[in-house]
Protein backbone atom coordinates (compact mmCIF):
# COMPACT_ATOMS: atom_id res chain seq x y z
CA UNK A 1 0.00 0.00 0.00
CA UNK A 2 1.60 3.25 -1.22
CA UNK A 3 0.64 6.49 0.55
CA UNK A 4 0.87 9.99 -0.86
CA UNK A 5 2.07 13.01 1.10
CA UNK A 6 -1.47 14.04 2.03
CA UNK A 7 -2.24 10.64 3.52
CA UNK A 8 1.01 10.62 5.47
CA UNK A 9 0.17 14.07 6.81
CA UNK A 10 -3.22 12.76 7.94
CA UNK A 11 -1.59 9.82 9.76
CA UNK A 12 0.88 12.20 11.41
CA UNK A 13 -2.06 14.35 12.51
CA UNK A 14 -3.76 11.24 13.88
CA UNK A 15 -0.89 10.68 16.33
CA UNK A 16 -1.16 14.26 17.62
CA UNK A 17 -4.94 13.88 17.84
CA UNK A 18 -4.50 10.78 20.00
CA UNK A 19 -2.05 12.61 22.27
CA UNK A 20 -4.44 15.58 22.60
CA UNK A 21 -7.36 13.30 23.46
CA UNK A 22 -5.44 11.44 26.16
CA UNK A 23 -3.95 14.68 27.57
CA UNK A 24 -7.44 16.14 28.04
CA UNK A 25 -8.99 12.96 29.42
CA UNK A 26 -9.48 14.55 32.83
CA UNK A 27 -11.84 17.13 31.30
CA UNK A 28 -13.95 14.34 29.80
CA UNK A 29 -13.86 12.10 32.85
CA UNK A 30 -14.15 14.54 35.73
CA UNK A 31 -16.62 16.99 34.21
CA UNK A 32 -19.08 16.71 37.08
CA UNK A 33 -20.72 18.96 39.60
CA UNK A 34 -24.05 19.82 41.26
CA UNK A 35 -27.00 20.63 39.01
CA UNK A 36 -29.83 23.07 39.77
CA UNK A 37 -31.89 20.38 41.51
CA UNK A 38 -29.08 19.64 43.95
CA UNK A 39 -28.26 16.24 42.45
CA UNK A 40 -24.78 15.16 41.46
CA UNK A 41 -24.22 15.64 37.72
CA UNK A 42 -22.10 12.89 36.19
CA UNK A 43 -20.07 13.24 33.06
CA UNK A 44 -21.18 11.16 30.07
CA UNK A 45 -18.53 8.48 30.63
CA UNK A 46 -19.39 8.25 34.31
CA UNK A 47 -23.08 7.81 33.47
CA UNK A 48 -22.23 4.94 31.13
CA UNK A 49 -20.08 3.34 33.83
CA UNK A 50 -22.98 3.60 36.25
CA UNK A 51 -25.25 1.92 33.69
CA UNK A 52 -22.73 -0.93 33.47
CA UNK A 53 -22.60 -1.20 37.26
CA UNK A 54 -26.39 -1.45 37.45
CA UNK A 55 -26.35 -4.32 34.98
CA UNK A 56 -23.42 -5.94 36.80
CA UNK A 57 -25.47 -6.17 40.02
CA UNK A 58 -27.48 -8.91 38.30
CA UNK A 59 -24.42 -11.12 37.72
CA UNK A 60 -23.10 -13.79 40.09
CA UNK A 61 -19.39 -13.12 39.55
CA UNK A 62 -19.70 -9.35 39.80
CA UNK A 63 -16.36 -8.78 41.57
CA UNK A 64 -14.38 -10.16 38.65
CA UNK A 65 -16.65 -8.74 35.95
CA UNK A 66 -16.72 -5.25 37.49
CA UNK A 67 -12.92 -5.14 37.36
CA UNK A 68 -12.92 -6.26 33.72
CA UNK A 69 -15.72 -3.91 32.64
CA UNK A 70 -15.02 -0.71 34.60
CA UNK A 71 -11.50 -1.14 35.97
CA UNK A 72 -12.78 -0.80 39.55
CA UNK A 73 -11.22 -3.50 41.71
CA UNK A 74 -13.63 -3.40 44.64
CA UNK A 75 -12.73 -6.92 45.70
CA UNK A 76 -13.41 -8.28 49.11
CA UNK A 77 -10.15 -8.63 51.02
CA UNK A 78 -10.40 -12.42 50.90
CA UNK A 79 -10.86 -12.60 47.13
CA UNK A 80 -8.01 -10.13 46.54
CA UNK A 81 -5.70 -12.34 48.60
CA UNK A 82 -6.84 -15.42 46.72
CA UNK A 83 -5.96 -13.76 43.43
CA UNK A 84 -2.59 -12.62 44.78
CA UNK A 85 -1.72 -16.11 46.03
CA UNK A 86 -2.72 -17.73 42.73
CA UNK A 87 -0.84 -15.12 40.66
CA UNK A 88 -3.97 -14.05 38.76
CA UNK A 89 -4.21 -10.37 39.75
CA UNK A 90 -2.64 -9.41 36.42
CA UNK A 91 -5.80 -10.62 34.66
CA UNK A 92 -7.86 -7.74 36.08
CA UNK A 93 -5.30 -5.04 35.27
CA UNK A 94 -6.69 -3.64 32.01
CA UNK A 95 -3.59 -3.74 29.82
CA UNK A 96 -2.33 -5.31 26.59
CA UNK A 97 -4.26 -8.57 27.00
CA UNK A 98 -7.67 -6.86 27.23
CA UNK A 99 -6.82 -3.99 24.87
CA UNK A 100 -5.71 -6.38 22.12
CA UNK A 101 -9.06 -8.19 22.27
CA UNK A 102 -10.89 -4.85 22.14
CA UNK A 103 -8.82 -3.80 19.08
CA UNK A 104 -9.62 -7.06 17.29
CA UNK A 105 -13.34 -6.53 17.87
CA UNK A 106 -13.04 -2.94 16.60
CA UNK A 107 -11.09 -4.08 13.55
CA UNK A 108 -13.82 -6.60 12.66
CA UNK A 109 -16.70 -4.17 13.23
CA UNK A 110 -15.10 -1.26 11.39
CA UNK A 111 -14.05 -3.36 8.42
CA UNK A 112 -17.62 -4.65 8.17
CA UNK A 113 -19.06 -1.12 8.28
CA UNK A 114 -16.68 0.21 5.61
CA UNK A 115 -16.87 -2.85 3.37
CA UNK A 116 -19.29 -1.33 0.86
CA UNK A 117 -18.02 2.25 0.92
CA UNK A 118 -16.41 3.41 -2.35
CA UNK A 119 -13.00 4.12 -0.80
CA UNK A 120 -9.52 2.96 -1.67
CA UNK A 121 -7.92 0.54 0.75
CA UNK A 122 -5.37 3.15 1.87
CA UNK A 123 -8.12 5.64 2.76
CA UNK A 124 -10.12 2.93 4.51
CA UNK A 125 -7.12 2.15 6.71
CA UNK A 126 -6.79 5.84 7.60
CA UNK A 127 -10.50 6.12 8.44
CA UNK A 128 -10.26 3.00 10.60
CA UNK A 129 -7.18 4.44 12.34
CA UNK A 130 -9.06 7.61 13.32
CA UNK A 131 -12.06 5.63 14.50
CA UNK A 132 -9.77 3.40 16.57
CA UNK A 133 -8.27 6.47 18.22
CA UNK A 134 -11.66 7.75 19.37
CA UNK A 135 -12.88 4.29 20.37
CA UNK A 136 -9.63 3.71 22.29
CA UNK A 137 -10.14 6.99 24.15
CA UNK A 138 -13.61 5.80 25.14
CA UNK A 139 -12.23 2.42 26.25
CA UNK A 140 -9.52 4.18 28.26
CA UNK A 141 -12.11 6.26 30.09
CA UNK A 142 -14.72 3.54 30.64
CA UNK A 143 -12.11 1.24 32.22
CA UNK A 144 -10.94 3.83 34.75
CA UNK A 145 -8.14 5.69 32.92
CA UNK A 146 -5.33 3.59 34.43
CA UNK A 147 -1.63 3.68 33.54
CA UNK A 148 -1.41 0.10 32.14
CA UNK A 149 -4.42 0.76 29.88
CA UNK A 150 -2.91 3.98 28.54
CA UNK A 151 0.41 2.27 27.87
CA UNK A 152 -1.25 -0.62 26.01
CA UNK A 153 -3.46 1.66 23.89
CA UNK A 154 -0.58 3.95 22.88
CA UNK A 155 1.55 0.91 22.01
CA UNK A 156 -1.14 -0.46 19.70
CA UNK A 157 -1.94 2.91 18.12
CA UNK A 158 1.74 3.48 17.36
CA UNK A 159 1.88 -0.02 15.90
CA UNK A 160 -1.24 0.69 13.80
CA UNK A 161 0.16 4.00 12.52
CA UNK A 162 3.35 2.29 11.41
CA UNK A 163 1.37 -0.36 9.51
CA UNK A 164 -0.82 2.24 7.79
CA UNK A 165 2.27 4.28 6.96
CA UNK A 166 3.67 1.23 5.20
CA UNK A 167 6.54 0.64 7.60
CA UNK A 168 7.34 -2.52 9.51
CA UNK A 169 6.83 -1.59 13.17
CA UNK A 170 9.60 -2.37 15.61
CA UNK A 171 8.23 -3.83 18.84
CA UNK A 172 10.80 -2.28 21.17
CA UNK A 173 10.36 1.12 19.50
CA UNK A 174 6.59 0.90 19.94
CA UNK A 175 7.07 -0.10 23.59
CA UNK A 176 9.56 2.71 24.25
CA UNK A 177 7.21 5.21 22.59
CA UNK A 178 4.23 4.09 24.69
CA UNK A 179 6.15 4.18 27.98
CA UNK A 180 7.63 7.60 27.19
CA UNK A 181 4.21 8.95 26.21
CA UNK A 182 2.72 7.67 29.48
CA UNK A 183 5.43 9.46 31.47
CA UNK A 184 4.74 12.69 29.55
CA UNK A 185 0.96 12.45 29.95
CA UNK A 186 1.02 11.25 33.58
CA UNK A 187 4.40 12.26 35.09
CA UNK A 188 3.53 10.81 38.49
CA UNK A 189 3.22 7.33 37.00
CA UNK A 190 6.99 6.80 37.24
CA UNK A 191 6.63 6.21 40.97
CA UNK A 192 3.57 3.97 40.70
CA UNK A 193 3.74 0.21 41.07
CA UNK A 194 1.32 -0.26 38.17
CA UNK A 195 3.69 1.52 35.78
CA UNK A 196 6.71 -0.44 37.03
CA UNK A 197 4.86 -3.77 36.77
CA UNK A 198 3.57 -3.08 33.27
CA UNK A 199 7.02 -1.96 32.07
CA UNK A 200 8.67 -5.09 33.47
CA UNK A 201 5.99 -7.36 32.02
CA UNK A 202 6.04 -5.86 28.54
CA UNK A 203 9.81 -5.89 28.13
CA UNK A 204 9.95 -9.48 29.38
CA UNK A 205 7.29 -10.64 26.94
CA UNK A 206 8.86 -8.81 23.99
CA UNK A 207 12.22 -10.36 24.72
CA UNK A 208 11.21 -13.98 25.22
CA UNK A 209 8.16 -14.47 22.98
CA UNK A 210 10.30 -15.73 20.09
CA UNK A 211 12.06 -18.20 22.37
CA UNK A 212 8.88 -19.82 23.67
CA UNK A 213 8.11 -23.45 22.74
CA UNK A 214 5.76 -24.11 19.83
CA UNK A 215 3.21 -25.73 22.15
CA UNK A 216 0.69 -23.12 23.33
CA UNK A 217 0.08 -24.84 26.68
CA UNK A 218 3.81 -25.14 27.48
CA UNK A 219 4.38 -21.55 26.36
CA UNK A 220 1.66 -20.36 28.74
CA UNK A 221 3.28 -22.09 31.72
CA UNK A 222 6.80 -20.92 30.79
CA UNK A 223 5.63 -17.33 30.28
CA UNK A 224 3.85 -17.32 33.66
CA UNK A 225 6.99 -18.61 35.44
CA UNK A 226 9.25 -16.01 33.79
CA UNK A 227 6.80 -13.17 34.40
CA UNK A 228 6.42 -13.97 38.10
CA UNK A 229 10.19 -14.28 38.44
CA UNK A 230 10.70 -10.86 36.83
CA UNK A 231 8.16 -9.36 39.25
CA UNK A 232 9.82 -10.71 42.42
CA UNK A 233 10.93 -7.17 43.48
CA UNK A 234 7.28 -6.06 43.40
CA UNK A 235 5.82 -9.27 44.85
CA UNK A 236 8.20 -9.13 47.82
CA UNK A 237 6.70 -5.78 48.79
CA UNK A 238 3.02 -6.46 48.05
CA UNK A 239 2.34 -10.01 49.25
CA UNK A 240 5.81 -11.12 50.49
CA UNK A 241 5.25 -14.62 49.04
CA UNK A 242 6.22 -16.07 45.67
CA UNK A 243 3.21 -17.90 44.13
CA UNK A 244 4.70 -21.23 43.03
CA UNK A 245 1.26 -22.45 41.93
CA UNK A 246 0.69 -19.44 39.65
CA UNK A 247 1.77 -21.11 36.35
CA UNK A 248 -0.67 -23.98 36.83
CA UNK A 249 -3.58 -21.76 37.91
CA UNK A 250 -2.95 -19.40 34.98
CA UNK A 251 -2.83 -22.38 32.63
CA UNK A 252 -6.53 -22.92 33.30
CA UNK A 253 -7.74 -19.39 34.11
CA UNK A 254 -6.23 -17.39 31.21
CA UNK A 255 -8.07 -19.29 28.43
CA UNK A 256 -11.37 -18.97 30.34
CA UNK A 257 -10.89 -15.21 30.83
CA UNK A 258 -9.89 -14.89 27.16
CA UNK A 259 -13.25 -16.29 26.11
CA UNK A 260 -15.24 -13.96 28.38
CA UNK A 261 -13.37 -10.67 27.70
CA UNK A 262 -14.82 -10.20 24.16
CA UNK A 263 -18.34 -10.21 25.61
CA UNK A 264 -17.28 -7.68 28.25
CA UNK A 265 -15.89 -5.45 25.45
CA UNK A 266 -19.15 -5.79 23.51
CA UNK A 267 -21.05 -4.77 26.65
CA UNK A 268 -18.82 -1.68 27.01
CA UNK A 269 -19.61 -0.70 23.42
CA UNK A 270 -23.32 -1.57 23.39
CA UNK A 271 -24.09 0.27 26.66
CA UNK A 272 -23.81 3.52 24.64
CA UNK A 273 -26.92 2.49 22.67
CA UNK A 274 -28.81 0.05 24.88
CA UNK A 275 -28.52 -1.09 28.47
CA UNK A 276 -30.49 -4.22 27.62
CA UNK A 277 -27.91 -5.26 25.02
CA UNK A 278 -25.11 -4.59 27.51
CA UNK A 279 -26.95 -6.72 30.08
CA UNK A 280 -27.17 -9.61 27.61
CA UNK A 281 -23.44 -9.52 26.89
CA UNK A 282 -22.58 -9.24 30.60
CA UNK A 283 -24.76 -12.23 31.49
CA UNK A 284 -22.99 -14.23 28.79
CA UNK A 285 -19.62 -13.15 30.17
CA UNK A 286 -20.82 -14.02 33.67
CA UNK A 287 -21.65 -17.55 32.56
CA UNK A 288 -18.27 -17.96 30.82
CA UNK A 289 -16.15 -16.48 33.62
CA UNK A 290 -17.76 -18.58 36.39
CA UNK A 291 -15.31 -21.53 36.03
CA UNK A 292 -12.34 -19.14 36.37
CA UNK A 293 -13.59 -17.57 39.61
CA UNK A 294 -14.51 -21.00 41.00
CA UNK A 295 -11.03 -22.38 40.18
CA UNK A 296 -9.28 -19.36 41.71
CA UNK A 297 -11.17 -19.81 44.99
CA UNK A 298 -10.63 -23.58 45.10
CA UNK A 299 -6.92 -23.45 44.27
CA UNK A 300 -6.17 -20.61 46.74
CA UNK A 301 -5.63 -23.03 49.65
CA UNK A 302 -3.12 -25.12 47.69
CA UNK A 303 -1.46 -21.94 46.42
CA UNK A 304 -1.11 -20.66 50.01
CA UNK A 305 0.45 -23.93 51.17
CA UNK A 306 3.08 -23.77 48.39
CA UNK A 307 3.74 -20.00 48.33
CA UNK A 308 7.42 -19.44 49.14
CA UNK A 309 8.19 -16.68 51.70
CA UNK A 310 10.26 -13.74 50.45
CA UNK A 311 12.23 -11.03 52.20
CA UNK A 312 11.85 -7.38 51.15
CA UNK A 313 15.43 -6.15 50.56
CA UNK A 314 16.55 -2.54 49.99
CA UNK A 315 15.66 -0.73 46.75
CA UNK A 316 19.26 -1.00 45.50
CA UNK A 317 19.05 -4.81 45.55
CA UNK A 318 15.79 -4.69 43.59
CA UNK A 319 17.36 -2.44 40.96
CA UNK A 320 20.34 -4.79 40.62
CA UNK A 321 18.02 -7.80 40.34
CA UNK A 322 15.88 -6.18 37.65
CA UNK A 323 18.82 -4.77 35.66
CA UNK A 324 20.71 -8.08 35.71
CA UNK A 325 17.55 -9.97 34.70
CA UNK A 326 17.08 -7.89 31.56
CA UNK A 327 20.81 -7.91 30.79
CA UNK A 328 20.66 -11.71 30.91
CA UNK A 329 17.80 -11.60 28.39
CA UNK A 330 19.51 -9.13 26.04
CA UNK A 331 23.22 -9.99 26.14
CA UNK A 332 25.05 -13.05 24.85
CA UNK A 333 28.05 -15.20 25.81
CA UNK A 334 30.20 -13.86 28.66
CA UNK A 335 28.02 -10.82 29.35
CA UNK A 336 24.96 -13.07 29.64
CA UNK A 337 26.77 -15.40 32.04
CA UNK A 338 27.90 -12.45 34.16
CA UNK A 339 24.36 -11.04 34.28
CA UNK A 340 22.96 -14.46 35.28
CA UNK A 341 25.46 -14.76 38.13
CA UNK A 342 24.69 -11.27 39.40
CA UNK A 343 20.97 -12.00 39.18
CA UNK A 344 21.30 -15.22 41.19
CA UNK A 345 23.39 -13.45 43.85
CA UNK A 346 20.79 -10.68 44.15
CA UNK A 347 18.07 -13.35 44.35
CA UNK A 348 19.66 -14.59 47.60
CA UNK A 349 18.71 -11.28 49.22
CA UNK A 350 15.04 -12.19 48.67
CA UNK A 351 15.46 -15.71 50.11
CA UNK A 352 18.20 -15.62 52.76
CA UNK A 353 19.17 -11.99 53.47
CA UNK A 354 22.88 -11.86 54.34
CA UNK A 355 22.50 -9.07 56.92
CA UNK A 356 22.42 -10.38 60.48
CA UNK A 357 21.65 -7.43 62.72
CA UNK A 358 20.38 -8.75 66.07
CA UNK A 359 19.30 -5.37 67.41
CA UNK A 360 15.52 -4.82 67.76
CA UNK A 361 13.92 -2.96 64.87
CA UNK A 362 10.55 -1.22 64.66
CA UNK A 363 8.29 -2.45 61.84
CA UNK A 364 6.69 0.03 59.44
CA UNK A 365 4.01 -2.47 58.37
CA UNK A 366 2.55 -2.13 61.89
CA UNK A 367 3.27 1.62 62.07
CA UNK A 368 5.72 1.19 64.89
CA UNK A 369 3.41 -0.91 67.06
CA UNK A 370 5.62 -3.98 66.64
CA UNK A 371 9.30 -4.83 66.39
CA UNK A 372 11.41 -7.75 65.25
CA UNK A 373 14.65 -9.39 66.37
CA UNK A 374 16.69 -11.60 64.04
CA UNK A 375 18.30 -14.74 65.45
CA UNK A 376 19.94 -15.88 62.21
CA UNK A 377 20.16 -14.58 58.61
CA UNK A 378 16.77 -16.10 57.69
CA UNK A 379 15.07 -16.51 61.09
CA UNK A 380 13.74 -14.15 63.74
CA UNK A 381 11.00 -13.21 66.18
CA UNK A 382 8.14 -10.69 65.91
CA UNK A 383 6.68 -8.82 68.90
CA UNK A 384 3.39 -6.87 68.80
CA UNK A 385 4.18 -4.93 71.99
CA UNK A 386 2.37 -1.62 71.57
CA UNK A 387 -1.22 -2.71 71.02
CA UNK A 388 -3.55 -1.34 73.70
CA UNK A 389 -6.20 -3.82 72.63
CA UNK A 390 -6.10 -7.19 70.95
CA UNK A 391 -5.76 -6.86 67.14
CA UNK A 392 -8.46 -8.18 64.81
CA UNK A 393 -7.44 -11.69 63.88
CA UNK A 394 -8.39 -11.64 60.20
CA UNK A 395 -6.81 -11.79 56.76
CA UNK A 396 -5.47 -8.25 57.03
CA UNK A 397 -3.49 -9.12 60.16
CA UNK A 398 -2.04 -12.17 58.41
CA UNK A 399 -0.95 -10.03 55.45
CA UNK A 400 0.64 -7.51 57.83
CA UNK A 401 2.53 -10.29 59.58
CA UNK A 402 3.83 -11.53 56.20
CA UNK A 403 4.86 -8.00 55.19
CA UNK A 404 6.42 -7.36 58.61
CA UNK A 405 8.53 -10.52 58.40
CA UNK A 406 9.58 -9.64 54.83
CA UNK A 407 10.50 -6.11 55.93
CA UNK A 408 12.74 -7.53 58.66
CA UNK A 409 14.31 -10.09 56.31
CA UNK A 410 12.72 -13.04 58.16
CA UNK A 411 11.74 -15.88 55.83
CA UNK A 412 11.06 -18.35 58.67
CA UNK A 413 9.56 -16.96 61.88
CA UNK A 414 10.72 -18.67 65.10
CA UNK A 415 8.20 -17.06 67.44
CA UNK A 416 5.32 -14.63 67.37
CA UNK A 417 4.53 -12.61 70.51
CA UNK A 418 1.00 -11.18 70.72
CA UNK A 419 -0.88 -9.04 73.26
CA UNK A 420 -3.64 -11.66 73.51
CA UNK A 421 -4.25 -15.29 72.73
CA UNK A 422 -4.69 -16.24 69.08
CA UNK A 423 -8.00 -17.88 68.05
CA UNK A 424 -7.59 -21.47 66.94
CA UNK A 425 -9.20 -20.84 63.56
CA UNK A 426 -6.79 -17.99 62.76
CA UNK A 427 -3.83 -20.07 63.91
CA UNK A 428 -4.77 -22.91 61.54
CA UNK A 429 -4.94 -20.46 58.66
CA UNK A 430 -1.68 -18.77 59.64
CA UNK A 431 0.16 -22.08 59.72
CA UNK A 432 -0.70 -22.71 56.07
CA UNK A 433 2.06 -20.22 55.32
CA UNK A 434 5.56 -21.69 55.09
CA UNK A 435 6.84 -18.69 57.00
CA UNK A 436 4.73 -19.47 60.09
CA UNK A 437 4.33 -23.24 59.82
CA UNK A 438 6.64 -24.02 62.77
CA UNK A 439 6.28 -20.71 64.61
CA UNK A 440 5.84 -20.75 68.38
CA UNK A 441 3.15 -18.37 69.63
CA UNK A 442 3.34 -16.54 72.98
CA UNK A 443 1.26 -13.96 74.82
CA UNK A 444 3.18 -10.85 75.93
CA UNK A 445 2.99 -10.10 79.66
CA UNK A 446 1.75 -6.69 80.76
CA UNK A 447 5.13 -5.71 82.26
CA UNK A 448 6.98 -6.67 79.06
CA UNK A 449 9.99 -4.32 78.64
CA UNK A 450 12.39 -6.00 76.22
CA UNK A 451 12.52 -3.04 73.88
CA UNK A 452 11.81 0.57 74.74
CA UNK A 453 13.04 3.29 72.39
CA UNK A 454 11.62 6.20 74.42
Amino acid sequence: MILNIKQKYIIFTALFSAIFIFVSYRDFYYDAGIDQTGHYRYAKIERLKNDLKVELTQTKNRELLTALATGEKNFSFGFRQEMALTGTLHLVAISAFHTAIMMLILETLLNSLLLFLPLRSSWKRIVILYMKIFCSAYYFLITGASVPTLRAILFMLFFECALVWGRRPHLFSACAFSLTAVLLLIPGSLASLSFIMTALSVFTILRIYRLLPSSASVSLVVLSVVMNYALIPVISHLSARFPLAAPFVNFFVIPVISISVPFVSLAQISVIFSSSAASLFLKTADFLVAPAQFFIRRSAVTAELTAFPLADPPVFVKIVFTASFFCALCFTKKLKLTAVLINLISLLFFVVPPDFDQSPRRIEAFRGKAFCVKTSPAKGRIFLDRYRFSPDFDGRLQLKLEQAAAECGITFTQSLHLPAGMPERFERRLRRSLRFRNTKIFVIKRDFDLYDDD
